[in-house]
């Protein structure tokens, strides 16, 4: 499917749907935003809400083994970014019915509200690209709660069978791995396509413009080029002008693309509890 959707003519408008509809819940909750948008811990997010939804009393002590089994995060950032959830009101953590010892968890309303806006901002631009999809219609129409009940039965799927983005692209994780990794991506990509830079092809942002759409420091920008420009995606002439090369391009629309894709399954397989027994064939349907 993520082949295909790079083919597809109007991916690039799917692209940048998705960046407008992600970047207004990013700049009223930077601080968040810029934390969650790192890809381990986005993933670590994406596991806790998998679990809460596929079991009665999902544990603290389980995600935690899972999480730091696929090299999502340490130990130490695991911990923080819990307490970084509770601290901004988005998970309560209470004691197991059975055993007061251990601890489970439940996200909150704002949580949903969130996460919803997150998610939609794959969901929507999808749409936009099939109108007539009745899966999707049917997916949009539900309320918040109900919406992630069947988003994450699907995308528990795919994390049980370790089809996520950096297995399918391992050379994504040097950008998505970065705080706002996420955000100046697209920023770069879209920057690059602009009218005023087509001709030049120099992407025509400052480092410090780049740094304040993703709510990040300029010297985190700085380093973010600088690392690209060693792996071959970027050129940095005089006065700090980025030529972004057609690497980065490829490399930010095969990310997108399977980004896409594994959404659109997770609201498909959301409701059928089938999990693949052969990874291959998951990787089939998204590569």
């Amino acid at each position: 499917m993520a082949a295909d959707l790079e083919a597809d003519p109007q991916f690039e408008r799917v692209m940048r749907r998705h960046h407008e509809l992600l970047k207004e819940p990013c700049l009223k909750r930077p601080f968040f935003y810029k934390n969650v948008l790192k890809y381990g811990r986005f993933m670590v997010l994406m596991t806790l809400l998998s679990r809460y939804f596929s079991q009665p009393y999902p544990l603290l002590s389980e995600v935690r083994t899972f999480c730091m089994g696929r090299g999502f995060c340490s130990k130490n950032s695991l911990e923080s970014f819990y307490l970084l959830l509770r601290a901004t009101g988005l998970m309560t953590v209470v004691g197991h019915p059975d055993d007061r010892r251990l601890r489970t968890f439940h996200p909150s309303e704002l949580a949903y509200g969130e996460l919803r806006k997150t998610l939609n901002s794959l969901i929507q631009p999808l749409l936009e690209l099939y109108p007539n999809c009745h899966t999707l219609l049917h997916r949009v129409s539900l309320e918040d709660r109900e919406f992630m009940r069947v988003y994450f039965n699907g995308y528990a799927q795919l994390l049980d069978s370790n089809i996520i983005l950096s297995e399918l692209l391992p050379e994504c994780r040097w950008l998505l791995h970065k705080d706002g990794g996420h955000m100046l991506m697209l920023a770069l990509y879209f920057d690059a396509i602009a009218p005023s830079n087509r001709m030049s092809g120099f992407k025509g942002s400052s480092y410090m413009s780049l740094a304040r759409s993703a709510a990040v420091s300029k010297s985190h920008v700085i380093r973010l080029v600088q690392e690209g420009q060693e792996r071959g995606y970027f050129t940095v002439h005089e006065k700090n002008r980025i030529e972004v090369l057609p690497a980065f391009m490829t490399l930010v629309s095969r990310i997108m693309s399977r980004c896409f894709a594994m959404a659109m399954y997770a609201v498909e397989e959301g409701c059928t509890g089938v999990v693949p027994t052969d990874k291959t064939l998951g990787h089939k349907a998204l590569v």
